[in-house]
């Protein structure tokens, strides 16, 4: 099964702001969704739940974004 966004040719959402501070399992989340390259900036995985994050980005072609926070 993939991720919530696995696959989106499209998606332009804003995800800079996203509190998912409730989430644990991010498994695949934009996995080849070929034209994602959202700012990721805020999102600080480090204060929320997330125990999974194996291929969130695997085949998301136009990804590059700092990720390093």
């Amino acid at each position: 099964m993939g991720g919530i966004f696995c696959a989106a040719t499209s998606l332009k959402q804003n995800t800079a702001n996203w509190n998912a501070s409730a989430v644990t399992n991010m498994f695949a989340m934009f996995a080849g969704a070929t034209s994602f390259n959202q700012d990721l900036g805020d999102w600080d995985t480090g204060t929320w739940n997330v125990v999974n994050m194996i291929g969130v980005f695997a085949i998301a072609a136009a990804f590059n974004q700092d990720i390093g926070k």
